[in-house]
């Protein structure tokens, strides 16, 4: 069989998708995957939105959007096309794990941190979302998620994703709220969970803690 231009191909499925009332979302949608292959992002950007307005509900659509205009830095509409998919697929791991990254580029920490919260939930074995997860949390200095973050990646790979930066920022933090002006704020059950941490790293498989 002779196959026919992509002129030709694209042309059809224009004319099917003006023909079915701008109803018909594989047309469309195939146009996009090409121009997606070919990284041409503005013109996948153009195929997707016309999509998503005949399939509102198709998470993959609307994460492929959301791809484009991450790719072409247009944050606030990535936001947007990210948020659309989760709503249609909550357990949508990487489209919640991009959203926390449009949202860290925004400087949106809080945003991103939730977003991230839901990635990991929903993936737990990815260590490149735990490991996006952690280094949101350790700017919020949100401690209890610091150390499931650290203890997470640990247990993920001993060897190859131990933070020894965070594990130490995690034994100077307990250790000044021990030994400063008496007034404990982190409960004792954070600070037990973070020595038992240690105790596992030192026994383990991996390089002793340098950060200590």
């Amino acid at each position: 069989a002779v196959e026919e231009p992509w002129e030709v191909t694209e042309a059809l499925y224009t004319m099917s998708w003006r023909l079915s009332g701008a109803r018909y979302a594989p047309a469309p949608r195939a146009l996009a995957l090409t121009a997606l292959s070919a990284k041409e992002y503005e013109r996948a950007v153009e195929h997707y939105r016309c999509v998503v307005s005949a399939a509102p509900s198709s998470p993959g659509d609307w994460f492929s959007l959301g791809h484009c205009y991450l790719q072409l830095e247009r944050f606030s509409e990535a936001t947007a096309a990210f948020v659309m998919c989760c709503r249609a697929s909550p357990s949508h791991a990487e489209s919640w794990a991009n959203l926390g990254t449009v949202h860290a580029r925004l400087g949106a920490f809080e945003n991103a941190a939730e977003a991230l919260r839901h990635a990991v939930r929903h993936s737990r074995r990815n260590w490149r979302m735990w490991q996006s997860y952690l280094s949101v949390c350790r700017a919020l200095d949100r401690w209890p998620q610091v150390l499931l973050a650290v203890r997470t990646l640990y247990r993920l790979d001993p060897v190859k994703l131990l933070d020894d930066r965070a594990l130490g920022a995690l034994a100077v933090h307990c250790i000044l709220d021990r030994t400063g002006d008496g007034k404990r704020k982190l409960p004792d059950s954070f600070v037990r969970q973070v020595g038992e941490l240690l105790l596992e790293v030192s026994k383990g498989p991996a390089p002793p803690v340098s950060s200590l």
